[in-house]
């Protein structure tokens, strides 16, 4: 059982202050934003990168789909009953597949993807090497994260008016204490926390496969008075607080207890 790190090392860890574009930033009264996406060869310089996309536009031509998606995401595109839901699929797969190309040199249309027995994809191109990619949907956005030698997670959630405080504080918050801190929190805040710790367990469990169940040595933090970007889970993963993004609650969680530079993109097309 991996040691549980305590509330005071959660206090004492901040990451430290970064100024380049697309970094993460922790400067006091500097939030970190989206960027417009450097060069490929520029991807490289970042451990994590993490892609936002907006689903609301038209997307490709279907002479360009049928080229560069594989008949299985095509297949599942035309099951669904919404026209809406079927071109939101469309172009976050399209998204994720230049992403890829992006990060890995190759042609959109050359991007293969499999699944392990868990049901996570992986890329299946040797050239990939040890890149790892998550993604999550919302109805009106799409977030992919790409690392390279890291296992990583992903998770957007649309902020609602109504949240079953109980179900997500017993799932969430195993600690009593916990429970009874998050439950004290003014509406809002409280929605948003549990929103948040919702969204760490579902970026978990992608990235590693199993959910808070199947991790009894790991806490969840509950809200702090000064929220810190990076928050150390256990001695091995570590989440991190996104960019806003309106309406929606974003969280990464990283295979590693150290805080580092993250890219964060605005994917707004294929890449030329």
């Amino acid at each position: 059982m991996r040691r549980r790190v305590t509330d005071q090392e959660r206090e004492k860890f901040v990451a430290r202050p970064r100024s380049r574009s697309g970094l993460l930033t922790e400067r006091a009264g500097k939030k970190a934003s989206w960027h417009v996406p450097p060069p490929g060869r520029e991807l490289a310089g970042y451990r994590v990168n993490v892609w936002w996309i907006d689903l609301r536009g038209r997307p490709p031509r279907t002479s360009v789909l049928m080229t560069t998606l594989s008949a299985e995401e095509i297949a599942r595109a035309n099951k669904f009953a919404s026209a809406a839901n079927s071109r939101r699929y469309l172009i976050a797969h399209f998204a994720l597949r230049d992403i890829l190309g992006r990060h890995t040199g190759l042609a959109a249309s050359e991007i293969i993807l499999a699944h392990e027995g868990s049901g996570r994809p992986y890329l299946s191109v040797p050239s990939a090497g040890s890149l790892h990619f998550t993604l999550s949907r919302s109805p009106r956005f799409a977030l992919v994260a790409v690392a390279a030698g890291l296992k990583i997670g992903v998770d957007l959630e649309a902020e609602k008016p109504w949240v079953n405080v109980e179900l997500l504080l017993t799932h969430c918050f195993r600690c009593p204490d916990d429970r009874v801190r998050v439950a004290a929190l003014p509406a809002n805040r409280r929605r948003r926390a549990l929103l948040s710790a919702w969204c760490c367990s579902e970026a978990l469990t992608k990235a590693t496969g199993i959910g808070l169940s199947g991790r009894p040595d790991l806490r969840l933090a509950p809200p702090a008075e000064r929220p810190r970007r990076w928050l150390p889970l256990d001695d091995r993963w570590s989440q991190h607080q996104l960019p806003p993004i309106a309406g929606h609650v974003a969280v990464l969680v990283v295979d590693s207890p150290s805080a580092f530079p993250v890219g964060h993109w605005k994917w707004s097309g294929p890449s030329a």
